[in-house]
């Protein structure tokens, strides 16, 4: 018998026990102080006899404790090829303009974006690549998620690639769903319910705290406000689908963050908002600008993080759960980008981005790159790390922002290890 390699252990802050959690299996378990010593104390040093045997047989059960001959690399590479190449569940990121009504301080597309749009001949024709590629894989659930720009500038690509996809997966029994990230300025009830009727199940829109703040970072590009705008129409569109608020934060809006739970209390939002997501700021590739992106994290904002978190429980809100860090879509074989010319990439950062392009809908095949992307194996320089089934290695975005190489790992350890047991204890314990 050993441990596995893939338990995290921190102290309980509600008494004297201690949480473990396998980053592998997902189990947890809360257990007392000399249970606890056989993840802190040298192998060599373990007593596993002193432990009560029901305890071991529960260790035992969820793969805390696994036996000596398991190779736990070749535990997780299996579980890595699994999730990279299975096909039962697809995502399909569409980008059906670049253009936006809003000047975000943070833009992920950069300051200097191309305003293309996506014309209705290329919609077309990029449902009908979507159609075939789904045909040939077969999966069980198809997600269309809609991206920008500003994706509702361009309502006739969406509704005209979102039929056809509805369609065709009505006629193949597959499930589909559509979800959204929108700024939320056209995101009137009658578009909600337009949407809805092809298949829309979720908005994800975007509050940067109180009126003021959310202003100054998020204005049209005339300076004007939008604060009002969005809270009017989440207010208009929160009982006919699912809404997600994206919080993308920083250390000077802390405060207005959880002032913002306050406002939306007003509302009684807690009792209609799917989610509240919060995400810190970061920087984009183009210009070097802070972006926001709801997969990245930051050590130094950890503590922050957690209190939001806090916040938001204590209000009655429901924020993402879990830590918040996951393994990246740019590795799965079958998820996909498509920008306003039907060029094909692995992750929406970097649409645009023409040296990060892995294929097009008028190519037959891949590229290169797209080989590069699916067969990493940057996680094995993250073996001896028992966070590595929550991240494998990070994101290939950052890691070529910081380092200039997608194949580089860009390390989350210093935030796990600050969120990592505050987080699983306000979700599960």
């Amino acid at each position: 018998m050993k441990r596995s390699k893939f338990v995290i252990i921190f102290p309980s802050s509600i008494d004297n026990m201690f949480l473990l959690y396998n980053t592998l299996t997902g189990s947890l378990l809360k257990v007392d102080e000399p249970t606890a010593k056989i993840f802190t104390l040298p192998w060599e040093d373990v007593n596993l006899n002193s432990i009560r045997p029901e305890n071991l047989d529960i260790l035992t059960q969820f793969s805390f404790l696994i036996p000596n001959e398991v190779d736990e690399d070749k535990i997780f590479e299996h579980f890595f090829f699994r999730i990279n190449f299975e096909a039962t569940s697809v995502t399909f990121t569409l980008i059906p303009t670049e253009k936006c009504n809003l000047k975000c301080t943070y833009c992920i597309m950069g300051q200097e974006k191309n305003n293309s749009t996506m014309s209705l001949e290329i919609a077309k024709d990029t449902a009908e690549w979507m159609i075939n590629y789904l045909d040939t894989i077969h999966p069980r659930e198809f997600f269309l998620h809609l991206y920008g720009g500003e994706p509702l500038l361009n309502l006739k690509a969406i509704e005209l690639v979102s039929g056809r996809l509805k369609e065709f997966c009505r006629q193949k029994k597959i499930e589909f769903s559509i979800s959204i990230a929108t700024n939320g300025i056209l995101f009137t009830s009658d578009v909600a319910k337009r949407l809805k009727e092809l298949g829309l199940a979720r908005a994800s829109i975007t509050l940067d705290g109180t009126r003021d703040f959310h202003n100054q970072t998020r204005p049209f590009p005339d300076g004007r406000g939008t604060y009002d705008i969005i809270l009017k129409n989440i207010l208009k569109t929160k009982d006919i689908i699912d809404i997600i608020i994206n919080a993308n934060y920083s250390i000077e809006t802390v405060d207005s963050m959880v002032d913002l739970l306050d406002e939306l209390s007003l509302y009684n939002l807690q009792k209609k908002l799917r989610m509240v997501k919060f995400s810190p700021i970061i920087q984009n590739i183009r210009d070097k600008k802070p972006i926001g992106c709801s997969s990245l994290s930051n050590a130094n904002l950890a503590d922050i993080h957690v209190r939001l978190r806090e916040e938001a429980i204590k209000r009655g809100f429901i924020p993402q759960e879990g830590i918040g860090v996951n393994i990246c879509g740019v590795t799965r074989a079958h998820d996909f980008t498509f920008d306003t010319n039907g060029d094909i990439y692995k992750c929406p950062a970097m649409a645009g981005i023409e040296k990060l392009k892995v294929g097009s809908i008028y190519e037959e095949d891949f590229s290169y790159l797209y080989i590069r992307f699916t067969t990493m194996n940057r996680w094995k320089k993250c073996r001896d790390c028992p966070y590595l089934p929550l991240c494998a290695g990070g994101c290939p975005y950052l890691a070529l922002l910081n380092k200039g190489n997608i194949e580089e790992i860009n390390c989350e350890r210093k935030f796990l290890d600050g969120v990592g047991g505050r987080i699983l204890e306000q979700d599960y314990a």
